[in-house]
């Protein structure tokens, strides 16, 4: 991506996402506004916290380009039926294995959703999500509509990114008590790794975070109103040769792509 890509652009967090669709309205902002693959599947419930399962299926980007013309829903009603016994998706997966210290983790669905997201394809979304309960399903209805609305794009975790992220939470771990599901950490670290692999800021209330960023990645930590903006260090071209020199790599932890 270009320098020109990079000026005024901003990477919500989580919190941050949810703290600005609950101010209602479209929001005037100053920044372009992104979201990480990791914080588009919160948003979405596509799986829930401390669980393995998915709770519904969202069609792979291949899928996605055939549902958006005319006559896409009743394809996706077709798809979403025969898709709807999978708790994962076929080929759009990451594995992080992590040795003996934490069970290893699949996350899938990250280019699917991101897809879906930039391509404006809210229809589709809101008809995979059927599966939910009624109160999550008019959840993600508003939140797909708001991001929509107010041209939030979504960045995808791909495999530089994350081989990116697992030295990053390895030597996070090290230094701070993760959270009670470990796996809440990891994505933290993986919105991190991603907004610091794309050389973007980010905007979080997560001061550990923050202090982790400053202390390890070198990035420049202000308060902005009750959230902290972490502004990236410039790490040259070569990002993982950065990340190896500081020793991070666990023999023992290994990342593997299924995507295609």
């Amino acid at each position: 991506m270009g320098d020109s890509w990079k000026n005024n652009r901003l990477v919500l967090d989580i919190q941050e996402m949810i703290a600005l669709h609950r101010k209602g309205g479209i929001p005037q902002l100053n920044e372009r506004i992104f979201i990480t693959s990791t914080t588009a599947r919160e948003l979405f419930f596509l799986k829930d916290r401390g669980s393995a399962k998915y709770n519904y299926w969202i069609p792979e980007p291949h899928i996605s380009e055939s549902l958006l013309g005319e006559g896409g829903m009743v394809a996706l009603r077709y798809f979403r039926e025969a898709y709807a016994r999978r708790s994962r998706q076929d080929r759009d997966r990451v594995h992080f294995y992590f040795g003996t210290d934490y069970p290893p983790v699949i996350e899938s669905g990250h280019r699917s959703v991101a897809f879906l997201v930039n391509a404006n394809a809210s229809r589709v979304i809101k008809e995979c999500a059927k599966p939910l309960g009624r109160e999550r399903r008019r959840i993600v209805k508003s939140r797909i509509d708001f991001l929509s609305a107010a041209s939030v794009e979504c960045i995808p975790l791909v495999d530089r990114s994350a081989g990116l992220a697992l030295p990053l939470f390895h030597e996070f771990a090290k230094r701070y008590t993760l959270k009670a599901d470990f796996q809440n950490s990891l994505n933290d670290i993986l919105v991190l790794a991603l907004s610091q692999y794309h050389s973007l800021p980010m905007k979080t209330r997560d001061k550990v975070l923050a202090d982790f960023a400053q202390e390890v990645l070198g990035a420049a930590i202000e308060l902005n109103s009750s959230a902290l903006k972490i502004s990236p260090r410039n790490l040259g071209g070569d990002r993982s040769r950065f990340f190896e020199s500081k020793g991070y790599i666990n023999k023992g932890w290994r990342v593997s792509r299924s995507w295609r």
